[in-house]
């Protein structure tokens, strides 16, 4: 059921992480769902300072590009002035995401906490919010999402025991 509804599909994956040479779940979702579908891999700010925006295209993948950005200051700000980051950030990717100018299937939140307080202002028809790691200071709300997807049973526990439906996702290969 879920591959066939992730096929010929635009799908936008929120990522905490930059794309570098060290791949955990998320850049492997990327790979994976780039098979079937068109999807953008909106990295976290790079460093630096500048409004630079690179888009790479993975050669052998054509149907994932990567979008990697800068904000305008540096980034320790992230950690000391997080309200005018995330405030910076949110209207560095609306433009980014209307220069892009596709309307998305599907928007997957693997966890952006430090980035933005939900992922309601991509306009996509299906999203889900994905949490991977079990932060004490996790709170159970859907970040906006219609769906919540985890690879933790203790985490999907979580929430089910505060009223969320959350579905558990297989994240190993023999299973």
């Amino acid at each position: 059921m879920i591959h066939t509804f992730f096929n010929n599909k635009k799908i936008l994956i929120l990522s905490p992480q930059p794309w570098n040479y060290f791949f955990i779940s998320k850049h492997h979702y990327a790979l994976e769902l780039a098979k079937d579908n068109d999807v953008w891999f909106l990295a976290s700010p790079q460093p630096g300072i500048g409004w630079k925006k690179l888009e790479l295209i993975i050669p052998t993948q054509t149907r994932l590009k990567v979008i990697q950005y800068q904000l305008p200051f540096p980034a320790l700000f992230r950690f000391h002035m997080k309200k005018l980051y995330r405030f910076v950030n949110y209207f560095r990717v609306k433009k980014i995401l209307n220069q892009i100018g596709t309307q998305f299937d599907v928007c997957i939140d693997f966890g952006c906490y430090a980035l933005y307080d939900s992922a309601e202002f991509v306009k996509a028809k299906h999203s889900i919010f994905f949490p991977v790691d079990n932060f004490g200071h996790l709170r159970f709300t859907k970040r906006g999402a219609q769906h919540v997807f985890t690879v933790s049973d203790v985490i999907r526990q979580k929430f089910l025991n505060s009223g969320i439906n959350c579905h558990f996702i297989n994240h190993g290969l023999a299973q």
